[in-house]
């Protein structure tokens, strides 16, 4: 076996092992998708049921923990799709392998697909983690209007599952606003309130989430509006001044760096004919 076969089963090895664990990873979805008795046999094993025939190489086939991770950080950042993990998959892995192999086999040095390829993995999986954060803090910064919204609301005299219908009305975030009307939603239909908590818990996370659940089914237990409300809704209201002045002087700070950058080329232009100008001075009287 020449040099040659030998560099192209190096790299077809790992990328070959790479694209097998994503469609390991996709046949639940592919497989489910594609025929009524699989979707019928995972019904039919859903906790509660008391019979489970199915074949011990289908249970296998159900995704792990990491996909399961993957679909919890795409519902946080937003992405509701059904499709929304295999596009990540699909962006996340399958391109970069496929960047690499073609890199590995066009280019005669390896680092430069092994960078590009890496690049972009971290390029997706940033932009992704992102939206989560910016996603948490438009509901960090929304809280304190939920608090205050309830309390007096529940101090005005109109009962706590009135007050939750109406919770929607109260925060016009564009991000936080969505995940209220389905809370309320669930909330209405079926009274749980660990079912509604369930949709803010898939779109964000957080002690803050556990904290709001407390609250209010202490209102609903009690009907009225505790301390705990109140002492929430004035800590959160500080909290959400601080962020604002935290926000306020990282924009300021942007805008000094912007300003002082685009100061660069000017004062280039402008310094640069009186150094060539020193330069040709010294070369007069020296040369």
């Amino acid at each position: 076996m020449d040099r040659g076969a030998i560099r192209i089963l190096f790299i077809l090895l790992p990328a070959g092992l790479v694209l097998f664990g994503c469609l390991y990873h996709l046949l639940p979805a592919l497989l489910l998708g594609l025929g009524n008795p699989l979707s019928q046999a995972a019904l039919s094993n859903q906790p509660g049921r008391k019979t489970d025939r199915r074949p011990r190489w289908l249970s296998a086939l159900h995704p792990g923990r990491p996909v399961a991770g993957m679909r919890r950080l795409l519902q946080r950042a937003g992405y509701q799709h059904a499709w929304a993990l295999e596009l990540y998959l699909l962006a996340q892995l399958a391109l970069p392998v496929f960047l690499l192999l073609f890199g590995l086999l066009t280019h005669p040095s390896p680092l430069v697909p092994l960078a590009s390829a890496a690049g972009l993995a971290a390029w997706v999986d940033n932009i992704v983690r992102n939206r989560v954060r910016k996603r948490q803090q438009a509901f960090s910064r929304s809280l304190y209007k939920v608090y205050r919204f309830l309390e007096s609301q529940i101090i005005s005299g109109v009962a706590v599952t009135d007050a939750l219908r109406g919770l929607p009305e109260a925060v016009r975030e564009p991000v936080v606003g969505p995940v209220l009307v389905r809370f309320t939603a669930i909330f209405e239909v079926t009274c749980d309130i660990e079912q509604a908590f369930a949709v803010i818990r898939q779109s964000f996370s957080g002690q803050d989430v556990d904290l709001l659940q407390a609250n209010i089914q202490q209102c609903l237990q009690t009907g009225v509006a505790g301390k705990s409300m109140q002492r929430m809704e004035e800590l959160l209201f500080a909290r959400y001044f601080s962020q604002m002045q935290a926000e306020t002087n990282r924009v300021r700070h942007r805008l000094v760096w912007t300003a002082a950058a685009s100061l660069v080329p000017v004062a280039v232009l402008f310094l640069y004919p009186l150094f060539h100008g020193a330069l040709d001075a010294l070369n007069t009287i020296f040369g």
